[in-house]
């Protein structure tokens, strides 16, 4: 007993601070405690305000907010709803007639209350409990009796039910009228699932529990009259759409969370204005109750019915279930493909589908005087249908003016949304998009007016050459097995790159000028610099040709442009090339047109290191012989063609001497004058 003394000693001081010790009415007491805001208001909404005000004297056992709280959830709001039943009687649980001070208590005695049920009191080393609940502030004094406060509840045996947590979910909705159409979903005969077996399992379950109203909108949404006009599999669909698998307090939940039901699919979040759910639908239902809890989980109140996901399961879905599509769907279901197209894009995804209509696949089969897409081959099908699908989900929003994206086939398509959305392929076709954003579970589809065709270009520059006949002179220089630069190889690489390639009739006069039978008497390193000058890393269509650009060749050496009576090419030797036709455009760079093979810089290098060497010669252009004159007698003379070949060497004898040029053919050399260190070499002409 000496322990009980001191703790209550001790209480009555903690009951200083915030709490008045002596008031005028027990009511006061409670009214002037921050702590008892939820007993205040019970104590008014029961109409008991004026008795606890009489003449008394009462002793009231106090519990806080907190211990109001500690009740399920909802169970203050319905006990607030009957406040002249359960609460009236539950509140007079919590009165005795007459003043009981602490020190009136004592272990094991017993108190009737005003509500005609005792208390059980009982008094150890922990404290003093009024049926279990904790005194702990004791003595509060009033005019009219006394005041201790508690900390649980104290229920009468009619009402202990409420202080109790369901054993399971499936409990919270069978004992609440207000979900007798969620229960009459979970217990339907005919469903496949078990649900009510499943929810009164271990779990825990979150389940979002629509009530009767939500499913009365539902019905009517529908056109039904009732939940038998909704087929099995639909309703449990529905059904697994309403829960998931962990115990997700209100708490729990966070702007943009996302969660999977047990259906597979995602319910997504809100708590801008209030809590909400968003289905895969984007059907928003609000959460008008939370965090009741049952054993084995927790149940959430929702206005409207979540449905599973209401768009086709995938884009080919979309495609069968149209006839528009018809020809398209022939298409991807051709026997003799050997891409499964129907198998993959019936996957994960997501994907991006540009479907054409059949009127398009019609306008392409007249375009290319075919009668059914049987005369299209496998190989270019399959090139087609790869080139109308997207890897990710490129919805209508997604686009801009200019945008570009990868398809399947690993070609680009352009996309432009001035005057209408539209897609232009690699050849410059352009398909208007007719309807947009057409949703599948795993992609999207829009409809198109014009198939997508792959790049028509040849693969590479070398592809145009090899193509083309009048080209089997420049493809043979590229091709000669002496040369130590893979042009080919190069040439069919990433690029882009710029060819000017010369026609047969360009390197017959090249030879003819050269006095050269065949690319065969063209030395390995000359020819290897001539068909350097006739590339340029880069892409240059006829566009971007201007009067006087320059641009670089693949030796190192410059190109002139003209524009001036024609599109022209002027080499390091003034040597002009017409440029006969342009753009011939391949994957990887462009190929223009000449009619003269462009030489490298022919200009010769004089070096004079000890003395200045006086020499020339005439003719130039000559024809059978040529009159060298220098001082120099005794030096060398010598005659190389281009390609590095010598024709003639001879010793100087004479101021005036005579070079005999019969049997050098028509072309054009180098004549060189060496004398010891000293070395002076210029071109010659030979007619």
């Amino acid at each position: 007993m000496k322990h009980f003394r001191l703790f209550f000693i001790a209480t009555m001081v903690i009951s200083t601070i915030g709490l008045s010790a002596k008031a005028t009415k027990v009511v006061d007491i409670i009214a002037g405690s921050e702590n008892h805001t939820i007993l205040e208001t019970a104590i008014v909404e029961s109409n008991l305000e004026d008795d606890l005000r009489g003449a008394g004297p009462f002793t009231i056992f106090a519990p806080t907010d907190a211990a109001f709280q500690a009740l399920p959830e909802g169970t203050i709001d319905a006990l607030l709803s009957d406040s002249r039943g359960a609460l009236t009687d539950i509140l007079l649980h919590h009165v005795l007639d007459g003043k009981v001070m602490s020190s009136d208590l004592s272990d094991g005695m017993t108190a009737n209350t005003y509500y005609g049920e005792d208390l059980g009191i009982s008094v150890n080393d922990e404290g003093v409990f009024i049926d279990g609940a904790k005194v702990t502030v004791a003595d509060l004094e009033a005019d009219n009796g006394v005041v201790h406060v508690i900390d649980v509840v104290l229920l009468p045996d009619e009402y202990k039910h409420l202080a109790e947590i369901p054993e399971t979910v499936v409990d919270i909705a069978t004992s609440d009228d207000n979900f007798s159409n969620l229960v009459a979903a979970l217990t339907r005969e005919d469903l496949t699932i078990d649900f009510v077996g499943s929810l009164t399992g271990e779990g825990p379950f979150t389940v979002f529990a629509p009530t009767n109203a939500a499913f009365a909108a539902l019905l009517d949404e529908l056109g039904a009259s009732s939940l038998d006009d909704i087929a099995t599999e639909t309703l449990e669909a529905v059904l697994q759409m309403h829960v998931l698998s962990g115990k997700v307090m209100s708490t729990d939940l966070s702007e943009g969370l996302t969660a999977e039901t047990l259906l597979g699919q995602e319910l997504t979040f809100s708590l801008e204005g209030g809590a909400k759910i968003t289905d895969p639908n984007g059907r928003v239902s609000n959460i008008t109750a939370v965090d009741i809890e049952a054993q084995n989980g927790v149940v959430h109140v929702i206005d409207t019915v979540i449905l599973p996901d209401q768009r086709p399961e995938t884009v080919v879905d979309i495609a069968i279930s149209d006839d528009n599509f018809s020809i398209l769907v022939a298409a991807l279901t051709r026997e003799d493909l050997t891409i499964d197209f129907v198998g993959a894009l019936t996957g994960e995804g997501p994907f991006t589908v540009f479907a054409p209509t059949n009127a398009a696949f019609a306008a392409l089969l007249d375009e290319l005087g075919a009668t059914s897409l049987n005369d299209i081959d496998t190989e270019t099908l399959e090139a087609v249908l790869q080139m109308h699908v997207l890897a990710g989900k490129v919805m209508s929003a997604d686009l801009s003016e200019g945008l570009m994206a990868e398809t399947l086939l690993g070609q680009e398509l352009t996309f432009s949304l001035e005057d209408g959305a539209k897609v232009i392929d690699p050849n410059g076709r352009v398909s208007n998009i007719t309807a947009v954003d057409i949703e599948a579970q795993n992609g999207v589809v829009h409809v198109i007016d014009t198939v997508i065709l792959s790049d028509l270009r040849p693969e590479t520059v070398v592809d145009i050459a090899t193509g083309n006949e009048d080209f089997s002179i420049l493809v043979q220089a590229l091709t000669r097995e002496d040369l130590t630069i893979d042009f080919v190889s190069a040439l069919t690489g990433e690029g882009p790159f710029t060819v000017f390639a010369p026609t047969n009739a360009a390197f017959a006069a090249l030879l003819n000028e050269l006095g050269a039978t065949s690319l065969g008497d063209i030395a390995t390193e000359t020819l290897e610099a001539v068909l350097q000058m006739h590339v340029l890393s880069g892409k240059v269509m006829s566009t971007d040709l201007s009067e006087g650009l320059m641009a670089e060749t693949l030796l190192g050496q410059e190109l002139t442009f003209s524009l001036e009576d024609g599109a022209k090419v002027t080499d390091p030797n003034g040597r002009v090339s017409n440029i006969t036709a342009v753009d011939i455009e391949a994957q990887n760079g462009v190929v223009h047109v000449i009619d003269t093979v462009i030489l490298m810089d022919l200009t010769p290098t004089s070096v004079t290191t000890l003395k200045e060497i006086r020499f020339d010669f005439y003719p130039n252009p000559a024809a059978g012989y040529i009159t060298v004159r220098t001082d120099e007698i005794g030096s060398t003379v010598q005659i190389i063609d281009i390609s590095g070949k010598l024709i003639r060497t001879e010793k100087v004898v004479s101021s005036g001497q005579q070079i005999d040029l019969s049997g050098v053919k028509s072309g054009v050399y180098f004549i060189s004058l060496e004398n010891g260190f000293n070395k002076v070499t210029e071109k010659l002409i030979v007619r």
